[in-house]
């Protein structure tokens, strides 16, 4: 401890000075954190807050992972705090170690954004008049944001992270992470770094890792929010309840909104009924789903996964304590209060530049939305130099997302227009399933892995995957499905979510081996091999997917290291009673020698009188 706190010491000012040394609740972080500011726009006085993580393995060597929340509006913070970071906060204001952490593997860096989230500031923020907004409200900001001038204030702030403060991180492989409307964030910012940089010697992007992401309102269209398709789906609501409001005889409705959300007609009693059991099953989630907020209604069911548990962390609290803001380099922040979110999916202040998760028709960029943005990542990655190392796009879902519904998502993956690659069928990928320790589910935070248990269950099936075709032999673009999570798939899916991470999306390996040729030709025998006791290529190659080339560490390998750990534990505590007992043996010879020795002395010695 000692050594590594005289290290710092040695390391420039303008680094050392934003080193987290605590963090209050836990106390010293187990890698080194750092946190502070980076001017991005000096015309509008924006300072965009950064948190930086060391990675646990090899800080020095290891890639850099930058992740997002979404919103817009929302801080990435929560990232850090409620799903992948290293320390997760509970609900009772302790701190818990993450086991899937992924920094584990790798250095993250979380940055809040546009200006007015978080610890983020524009020159406005400090102002009481004159501007339409407060700091303080919370339900909008007093910086104004886009899609555009996030992604270009981003640049800035990686270019001047990478350039002054974390020079040694320049050039690292960078992957761009993110859930929900980093969907938009993260390949726009992909852009933005292609046309800002020459080389790779600053940003080398190595690759782009989404999950629930917004991309197209036409794709997405219905499965945004939850909806009664999905309610119906997840016997939310009955079969009759779904019919009554989705006939169009019965009038219950008036149509559709941009992105598919029913607009609600209670002209008849039929219609109010059903409609109000329908609020009962979902209007807990708040107003996420119910059209107008209902006064004194609790949240008993979580907007975000629809069969998890509500509430959650008052991550604000904490953010907002006066000896955090400190031990996080903060005071620069006229923020007077800690917002983790503004508004809800949004706030009047940020613009919306593209046609993903809103009503905007088309994008005035002339990209109307996200689709359009990876097909040119894809064609810039052919000839430019920044993008001579993007290898990977990797594009997720929870199956259970009641907010951005993995099939709209599946939709607008198809609509990119890149073909399904050979053998690259949708099938399923496996993972090892193993134990995490009781005092992590002790401790652990309600929503945060909900799937987690105390006992291995061995090799499991983690979700599905489909695999496209770029055109292109060093670019792949993979759709993978989460089993078991809803929106936020690193805090509702910790331990897949971590192994898609490090597997594919870190080392470039594959979750499933693709399907046999010739999978859908051949007589059914064959492929199933109902008589062979072995089986056909149906049983083969659901064997291979669930080989330890593909679940990482199996299970029998886990259980080989146990046994390991077992025989040297029992060779050292017999060693140990080999020691006591020989030990023993010497005092007990010792003392018998003296005892002996004590024993034999003459005895006219014993008569010898001592001076006095």
């Amino acid at each position: 401890m000692l050594l590594r706190s005289l290290v710092w010491l040695v390391l420039p000012l303008a680094t050392c000075a934003e080193r987290v040394v605590v963090l209050p609740g836990f106390g010293e972080p187990p890698t080194a954190h750092f946190s502070g500011f980076v001017e991005v726009e000096p015309s509008s006085g924006t300072h965009l807050f950064y948190y930086l993580v060391e990675s646990q393995s090899s800080p020095k060597d290891d890639p850099l992972l930058w992740w997002m929340n979404g919103g817009p509006g929302a801080s990435s913070l929560v990232g850090l705090l409620a799903a992948n970071g290293p320390l997760l906060l509970n609900e009772a204001g302790r701190f818990m170690n993450n086991p899937y952490a992924w920094n584990r593997q790798a250095n993250i860096l979380y940055v809040e954004f546009g200006p007015g989230v978080g610890y983020s500031f524009c020159a406005n923020s400090s102002k009481t008049t004159g501007v339409a907004c407060l700091q303080e409200r919370g339900d909008c900001s007093p910086c104004s944001a886009s899609d555009s001038s996030v992604a270009r204030q981003s640049v800035a702030a990686i270019e001047t992270l990478l350039t002054e403060v974390f020079p040694d991180m320049a050039g690292k492989p960078l992957y761009l992470t993110g859930e929900s409307y980093a969907g938009v964030y993260a390949p726009t910012l992909a852009a933005a770094m292609f046309d800002h940089f020459q080389d790779t010697s600053i940003v080398n992007l190595h690759g782009i890792w989404v999950t629930d992401p917004c991309m197209d309102n036409k794709a997405q269209f219905g499965w945004l929010d939850l909806g009664v398709d999905f309610a119906v789906r997840n016997s939310l609501i009955s079969q009759e309840v779904y019919k009554v409001l989705t006939d169009p005889a019965n009038g219950c409705g008036s149509g559709r909104t941009a992105v598919g959300d029913r607009i609600r007609k209670v002209g008849s009693d039929e219609c109010r009924r059903a409609w109000r059991l329908y609020d009962l099953a979902t209007a807990g989630t708040g107003d996420a789903v119910h059209p107008r907020q209902v006064p004194g209604l609790p949240m008993y069911i979580d907007p975000l996964f629809s069969v998890g548990l509500a509430g959650g962390v008052d991550m604000a609290a904490y953010l907002n304590r006066t000896d955090v803001r400190e031990a996080l380099h903060t005071t620069l922040s006229p923020n007077k209060v800690y917002h983790v979110e503004l508004g809800n999916n949004g706030y009047p202040e940020y613009t919306l530049e593209y046609a993903a998760c809103n009503d905007n028709p088309s994008g005035p960029l002339g990209k109307t939305s996200m689709l359009d943005v990876y097909r040119d990542l894809a064609a810039t990655s052919r000839h430019s130099k920044v993008a001579a190392n993007f290898s990977r796009i990797i594009i997720n879902s929870g199956d259970l997302d009641p907010v951005v519904n993995g099939a709209g998502t599946e939709a607008a993956v198809e609509a990119i227009g890149f073909p399904v690659a050979e053998g690259g069928d949708r099938r399923p990928w496996f993972f090892n399933a193993a134990a995490t320790a009781a005092a992590v589910l002790g401790e652990r935070p309600v929503k945060w892995g909900p799937s987690l248990r105390s006992v291995a269950a061995g090799v499991q099936v983690g979700g599905f995957i489909v695999n496209y075709d770029t055109g292109l032999p060093d670019l792949s673009l993979d759709f993978v499905i989460f089993r078991n999570s809803g929106h936020m798939v690193p805090a509702y899916a910790p331990q897949t979510a971590f192994h898609v991470i490090e597997a594919a999306l870190l080392q470039g390996r594959p979750l499933s081996p693709r399907l046999p040729e010739g999978f859908s030709s051949g007589d059914d025998e064959a492929f199933y091999g109902y008589k062979a006791p072995e089986g056909g290529a149906f049983s083969a190659w659901v064997q291979q997917a669930m080989s330890c080339t593909y679940v990482g560490e199996c299970p029998n390998q886990v259980l080989e290291h146990q046994s390991v750990i077992r025989e040297l534990v029992v060779d050292t505590v017999a060693d140990m009673f080999v020691v006591v007992r020989f030990i023993f043996v010497l005092f007990v010879v010792s003392f018998v020698v003296l005892f002996a020795i004590a024993g034999c002395k003459p005895a006219e010695d014993a008569s010898i009188e001592l001076p006095r």
